[in-house]
């Protein structure tokens, strides 16, 4: 009898270990810190411009999801980077930063609750809808993983899950800068889906005229130099195209 006690018990506790497992999810975080100021939550900063060479962009504290992060540098300082807690560009010189969370658990309303901070100063200037001053990430049912793609102390949040979905779409240009643009532009995309990716710039007739990536690549965020130098001045379109699935954007290009 008390072996088939605690067979039934074992049985219960790995259904719920594997549901649990099932449950985790990837989170890969991309934040555009373009427009991001030092201060402008109320904290001891002067409201500033984000200065990359000084400021260190970091996720969530340690109440939100598990994750913590240890560094309070003071504003104007320098810091020392720390992929492990520290955003990270997602190409030298990028203003797009990226992170990638351990298996997270979405809460009991499928939400994954997370903001970023500049130092010690939050971006909680948005507010989800529930007053707690976070971001509140809705995770479809059945993702193994997420690519989630924000603007610092802005409302723009995209979801987009690799798993459990119908007709997902699996390419995602997250920004062109700058643009207008006379020799040097940037193109920040989304690899939803790993696979063969090809990233171009065509003219109004539809050719291609300047060909950036065209290879296999993993899920995650990219960015890409544009070299307009050789161009005619006028309106170019930039596409991401994985498989059958692609995405434009316009890329005006000036002298």
């Amino acid at each position: 009898m008390r072996k088939k006690i605690y067979t039934i018990f074992t049985t219960i506790a790995l259904v719920f270990a594997l549901s649990a497992a099932k449950a985790q999810v990837i989170v890969y975080f991309t934040v555009d810190m373009s427009t991001a100021m030092l201060g402008a939550a109320g904290g001891t900063c002067p409201v500033i411009p984000f200065d990359p060479s000084f400021d260190v962009v970091e996720p969530m504290g340690g109440e939100y999801n598990g994750w913590s992060s240890p560094e309070n540098v003071a504003c104007g300082l320098p810091f020392t980077p720390n992929p492990d807690v520290d955003m990270v560009p997602v190409s030298p010189g990028s203003l797009i930063y990226t992170i990638t969370a351990p298996a997270l658990v979405p809460d009991g309303n499928g939400f994954c609750n997370f903001k970023y901070r500049i130092d010690h100063s939050w971006d909680n200037d948005e507010i989800r809808g529930v007053g707690d001053g976070n971001r509140h990430a809705k995770i479809p049912a059945g993702a193994t993983s997420v690519l989630i793609a924000s603007v610092f102390n802005d409302s723009t949040n995209v979801i987009t899950n690799v798993s459990g979905i119908s007709n997902p779409t699996f390419a995602q240009i997250q920004k062109v800068y700058p643009n207008p643009a006379s020799d040097i532009s940037r193109v920040a995309f989304n690899v939803l889906q790993p696979g063969d990716v090809q990233v171009y710039v065509s003219d109004a007739t539809g050719k291609k005229v300047l060909t950036l990536v065209d290879e296999k690549l993993a899920f995650g965020p990219y960015e890409k130099s544009v070299n307009v130098s050789g161009l005619a001045p006028g309106m170019y379109l930039v596409t991401v195209q994985i498989g059958s699935s692609s995405v434009t954007q316009k890329l005006s290009v000036v002298r």
